[in-house]
């Protein structure tokens, strides 16, 4: 199995410069997207905190105003189970250890303390972003958002390529 996965060592070598020209590619096209639809008034969704910290979803367009029923409250437990999904594939490499030990035991603390470190962080993370950006007002950037996307995974596809990230 060794030997013929030799043969396919070259494709090893390229993976890092494919992915960097995906990103680069892929950061440009939906970036240009992004900013055609930025520049068009197509309705779009909004989230949005009102006073009473209730977290609401809203599709309007610019210079249009949304009444009560075109509102949609969302809760932060839809936050908490999107982030709450995403992690989980560090484990499955780290639960080995344990089981080539047959360590029942250690799987138990294994996981126990992920779970731990992965919801403080999560909390910690949803709570910066939350207050951190309630300090800045961001609704003419919002119209962006799909642009200012596509420049982050340009820019990202750009280290890797040049400056060898």
């Amino acid at each position: 199995m060794g030997w013929n996965l030799s043969k396919i060592a070259w494709l090893e070598n390229m993976r890092g410069g494919l992915a960097g020209w995906a990103l680069l590619i892929f950061g440009l096209l939906y970036g240009l997207w992004g900013l055609k639809r930025a520049w068009q008034n197509k309705p779009h969704k909004h989230f949005d905190t009102y006073k009473d910290g209730d977290i609401y979803v809203y599709e309007h367009k610019h210079g249009q105003p949304v009444s009560a029923a075109e509102r949609h409250k969302v809760t932060p437990w839809v936050m908490f189970i999107i982030f709450l999904l995403g992690p989980c594939e560090p484990m499955i490499p780290l639960l080995f250890v344990p089981a080539a030990k047959n360590s029942p035991l250690g799987m138990i603390i294994l996981i126990a303390v992920y779970t731990l470190f992965t919801l403080i962080t999560m909390l910690v993370m949803v709570l910066l972003g939350y207050y951190g950006l309630s300090l800045f007002k961001t609704e003419k950037l919002e119209r962006y958002m799909h642009a200012l996307g596509g420049l982050t995974l340009f820019v990202s596809g750009a280290g890797i390529l040049f400056m060898g990230w």
